[in-house]
């Protein structure tokens, strides 16, 4: 089956380290191999998150993120001999990608911040069963009162965090100095959904590459679920079928339809 394989950053790293002929450990030769097995006609492979990622470690400027884009999109198509890659239309709209993407897609950054903040005043070890089902209700009254779809992968996420799911714990964190980190994770998310349908016009599968496990596990996800992505109001709105039971593994079946019911609503 054709996919759209979108690369994070660490596996762009290893990709440009073979491309340099760099020496490579064991662990990255093996990454290697599995970067290669998807080298193949029909699928289409994006290095977009990697480039919003950036290379710094921290938000760039726009001509640190040119250079970005110049860096990964040679390497990645040097690498690929087979698949269809998203350096060619990414050097086209270089100039609109980075105009878009040095500054916010969403104006509510401040409110996706509070939100993770919000949810971290109850260590997740700390809740029980009986009181998740107000837990829940809770933060998605909180979410849309302040205009923000309880459906955004902030607020997915957060909720997956409280009913037990690890990988979204681990993206959340639980220290205040880790915000920085859990933030870029998950506002990344929604501005590579935003590009989705440009870059994957034929609609083929999404499947998130990366070598963070709890990355994988838990975008990879959110990418079986999205329907559509819009932006109203400065917000992003995802539209979806439903959200894999997986995502909430605490939640019986019928916790599991009410949450699906409360966020849909």
């Amino acid at each position: 089956m054709k996919k759209f394989y979108i690369l994070d950053r660490n596996a762009v790293s290893v990709i440009k380290d073979s491309v340099a002929r760099k020496k490579v450990s064991s662990d990255k030769l093996a990454r290697l191999t599995n970067l290669r097995k998807i080298d193949k006609k029909g699928n289409i492979i994006s290095v977009i998150f990697s480039i919003i990622e950036g290379q710094s470690g921290k938000k760039e400027t726009k001509d640190q993120m040119l250079l970005t884009l110049e860096k990964e999109t040679k390497a990645i198509s040097e690498f690929y001999h087979h698949a269809h890659t998203d350096s060619k239309i990414l050097k086209q709209s270089k100039d609109k990608f980075i105009e878009i993407h040095s500054g916010e897609i969403e104006e509510g950054y401040g409110l996706y911040e509070e939100i993770i903040k919000k949810v971290r005043e109850k260590p997740f070890h700390s809740i029980k069963a009986k009181d998740r089902k107000d837990i829940l209700k809770d933060l998605i009254s909180f979410v849309k009162e302040r205009g923000i779809s309880a459906s955004h992968p902030v607020v997915i996420c957060c909720l997956s965090g409280i009913c037990g799911n690890p990988n979204a714990r681990k993206i959340i964190k639980n220290k205040e100095t880790d915000t920085y980190n859990a933030m870029n994770d998950l506002m990344t998310l929604p501005k590579v959904c935003f590009f989705i349908p440009i870059l994957n016009p034929n609609n083929y599968p999404v499947k998130f590459l990366t070598f963070d496990n709890y990355l994988d596990s838990f975008f990879n996800s959110f990418f079986s679920s999205i329907k559509d992505i819009s932006i109203v109001n400065g917000y992003m709105q995802v539209s979806h079928s439903t959200f894999d039971k997986n995502i909430f593994p605490n939640l019986t079946d019928e916790e599991y339809k009410e949450l699906l019911n409360l966020i849909g609503e």
